[in-house]
């Protein structure tokens, strides 16, 4: 799974709001746990999941 997040991460980088410095992004939370041996994260664009076709 983080080979996948690690290709989608990287695609990111090469959106023309990315390269350009209009992209709008904000963090909606964080956790942090002591000692733990895994990690998740998620990247979604806000704007699609929004849209009345991805309901």
């Amino acid at each position: 799974t983080m080979q996948t997040l690690d290709a989608r991460h990287f695609e990111l980088f090469l959106h023309q709001e990315y390269k350009n410095g209009t992209w709008e992004y904000e963090e909606v939370g964080s956790h942090r746990v002591e000692n733990c041996c895994g990690a998740i994260g998620g990247i979604f664009d806000a704007v699609h999941l929004r849209s009345s076709s991805t309901a």
